[in-house]
This record gives structure tokens, C-alpha cells and sequence, in this order.
């Protein structure tokens, strides 16, 4: 699995302030870097200076999205409306949907429906992924 397959990175960008998700965001893809995975994301820190419109957010996920071999949700537990939209055009497509479920309760019926594997870390999806 590992090699030069492209992981887009989904999560909430919005809910806790800039700084979070982009830490979130970073801390994947640099360790999923380190094992050959080229990693692909909707926003960057310049995307936070100005408003994006309708047409450059869905236009650009989903023309980074049908470039991609995988689609990684960081937050699967935060609801999200973006990252909803995500997972039903990766699984239209045949995109791999791995998703990280980092609450103990129940996994949402969706999530699980969807998601190819679940996993409850990004430690624990780095060692799936090494395999």
C-alpha cells in the first residue's frame, strides 16, 4: 500500500479556529509523508486570509478529491457537512475511505457504512498503512 498513492486529508476546518485543524491537518500528513504517501488537502494557511465562494471550495475538493487513491477523515466523530459530501463522492468514485473514530461511544451508522476501515488514532492508521 505504501508507494506514491495520493491521501486526501478531510476534517473540520471551521469548529475550533484555524490553528487547530491546521495542526491536525499537519501532523497527518507529515507522518503519512514519511511512509511515501503524497498528501492532498482542500485548504491552505493562505485560504484563511480572504473568503472562499461556493464554486472554488466544492470545485476544488472535488477536482483534488478525483485525484486521489484514498480519502482519510481526521474527525470522523464531528459532524460536518463538507466532509459528508466528502465521503459519498469518494465512495461513488471507488476511493478508499479510511476514517478515524477517536470517541469510545458508538460509531455513527454512516461512518461505518461508508468507511472502508475505522480506526480510533492516527497511530493506529500509520501502523495499518505500514503493512
Amino acid at each position: 500500500m505504501k508507494g506514491a498513492q495520493k491521501i486526501y486529508l478531510s476534517h473540520n476546518m471551521f469548529n475550533k479556529g484555524a490553528d487547530g485543524p491546521l495542526k491536525l491537518r499537519s501532523n497527518a500528513s507529515d507522518r503519512l509523508e514519511r511512509l511515501g504517501f503524497k498528501c492532498l488537502w482542500l485548504y491552505d494557511k493562505n485560504d484563511f486570509k480572504r473568503d472562499l465562494t461556493p464554486d472554488e471550495i466544492v470545485g476544488r475538493c472535488y477536482g483534488i478529491l478525483s485525484v486521489s487513491d484514498i480519502l482519510v477523515v481526521l474527525d470522523a466523530e464531528e459532524p460536518g457537512w463538507g466532509k459528508n459530501f466528502e465521503i459519498a463522492y469518494a465512495s461513488k468514485h471507488n476511493i478508499k475511505i479510511y476514517s478515524i473514530w477517536r470517541n469510545s461511544g458508538q460509531i455513527n451508522q454512516w461512518i461505518e457504512y461508508y468507511s472502508d476501515e475505522i480506526f480510533s488514532s492516527l497511530d493506529s492508521l500509520i501502523e495499518y498503512l505500514k503493512v
